[in-house]
C-alpha cells in the first residue's frame, strides 16, 4: 500500500512512543509471560515498527542498523503559487503484510486493554501512564497510515494533474525532496489532509474534525504556528 507520511513533529513523536515506551517495553520484559500467540503478535508488531521506521523523513529517524535496507521513499516539499513553504510529506511504500501484522499487533494490544484479565493486560497495566499513551498513539499512527488524500493532492505529488504544477519525484532515497508548486485547489486540499493528520494524532472525534475543518481557512491564517504539521 503506498501512504503519506507527513514530516511533522507530532507524527515523529507519537511513533517514536510507540516503540519506545510501549512494545520495546513489552518484547524486552513480558513476552516469556504471554500466550505464544500474544506474544508472536507482538514481536511481529515490534519488527514491523523498526521496520516502518525507516519510511520516516531522515531528520526523524535513527541511524539505520548495518543490513538495514532503505524503503522507497520520495519526498516532497509542497509551496503555495504565491511561494510559501509547506509542511514536507514522504510518499512511501508500505508492504501489505507489514501493515497487516501492525493491525494485528494493535487489536491484541487494544483487545488485551479492554478486558483487564490476562497476563498481557497486566503488563499493560504495568507500564502505566506512558504505556496507556503510547497504546492509544498505536492506534492513532494506524489511522494516519490508512488516511487517503484527496485525489488532486495525489495527483500534484505524483505530478499527473495535467497542469504542470506537480513535479515526479525520484526514488531518491534520503535525496533532498523535490519542490512541488500547488495550485489554490491543491493548497487547500493539502492544508485540510494535515488538520485531519493532527486532528487523528490529537484523538480528536469525527465530529469535531468537521468543525475544525469548518474553521479551517480562519485557523490557518490566524495560527499557523499551532499547527501540529504546520506550514513553515
Amino acid at each position: 500500500m503506498n501512504v503519506l507520511i507527513p514530516d511533522c513533529p507530532s507524527f515523529t513523536t507519537t511513533f517514536r512512543g510507540v516503540e519506545e515506551s510501549l512494545l520495546q517495553q513489552l518484547c524486552a520484559f513480558y513476552l516469556p509471560d504471554l500466550p505464544p500467540e500474544q506474544a508472536g503478535a507482538i514481536q511481529n508488531g515490534y519488527d514491523c515498527w523498526s521496520d516502518t521506521e525507516n519510511l520516516l523523513p531522515p531528520c526523524a529517524r535513527r541511524p539505520r542498523a548495518v543490513g538495514s535496507v532503505l524503503t522507497r521513499r520520495r519526498g516532497y516539499a509542497p509551496r503555495s503559487r504565491t511561494g510559501a513553504e509547506l509542511a514536507g510529506v514522504y510518499s512511501v511504500h508500505l508492504p501489505d503484510e507489514q501493515f497487516t501484522d501492525l493491525v494485528r499487533c494493535n487489536t491484541v494490544l487494544q483487545t488485551a486493554a479492554a478486558s483487564g484479565e490476562g497476563p498481557l493486560a497486566r503488563a499493560l497495566a504495568e507500564l502505566g501512564a506512558p504505556g496507556r499513551e503510547a497504546l492509544a498513539g498505536l492506534d492513532r499512527t494506524l489511522a494516519v497510515l490508512r488516511l487517503r488524500p484527496p485525489r488532486t493532492l495525489s495527483d500534484a505529488l505524483a505530478g499527473d494533474d495535467g497542469a504542470g504544477s506537480g513535479a515526479r519525484a525520484q526514488d531518491a532515497g534520503d535525496g533532498p525532496p523535490v519542490p512541488v508548486v500547488l495550485d489554490a485547489g491543491q493548497e487547500t486540499a493539502y492544508l485540510a489532509y494535515l488538520d485531519q493528520v493532527s486532528a487523528l494524532l490529537d484523538g480528536r472525534s469525527r465530529s469535531t474534525r468537521r468543525s475544525s475543518a469548518r474553521k479551517h481557512s480562519a485557523v490557518s491564517a490566524l495560527a499557523p504556528a499551532a499547527r501540529a504539521c504546520p506550514a513553515r
